[in-house]
């Protein structure tokens, strides 16, 4: 997948002002948006119901459509910023894209996120 899904696009301009209020010191990372948040701002109208997954609602709102273009285009796994509320870490499916990709690590990518240039993709 070479080319970002418009709803891919989306997610990332939604993402970029989240980079400079992340701080990353080694392997912490700290200031992230939960996926909550981040749902909320893709769809304004969006209420939680009893039993809604904000993250796997956020797969099909972009989520998954930035990440595997990211990651076959290997670029910064930006996604990686939206982290579950409850552990303040990504999803085990963040885990599973970046396990054999060029860049390995959560602090990593999120550094590298905060310094490449996204707004060429917008």
């Amino acid at each position: 997948m070479n080319n970002l899904t418009p709803a891919g696009r989306n997610l990332l301009k939604i993402l970029l002002p989240y980079l400079s209020e992340v701080t990353v010191r080694g392997d912490y990372v700290k200031n992230c948006p939960t996926y909550t948040q981040v749902l909320k701002k893709v769809i304004p109208t969006w209420t939680p119901m009893p039993g809604d997954n904000a993250g796997r609602l956020l797969q099909v709102h972009g989520l998954n459509d930035l990440a595997e273009w990211t990651k076959s285009n290997g670029y910064p796994a930006i996604t990686g910023l939206i982290v579950r509320q409850e552990t303040g870490d990504p999803g085990e499916g963040y885990y599973e894209l970046i396990a054999n990709s060029p860049i390995q690590g959560w602090a990593e990518n999120i550094k590298q996120s905060k310094t490449y240039d996204w707004v060429k993709f917008l």
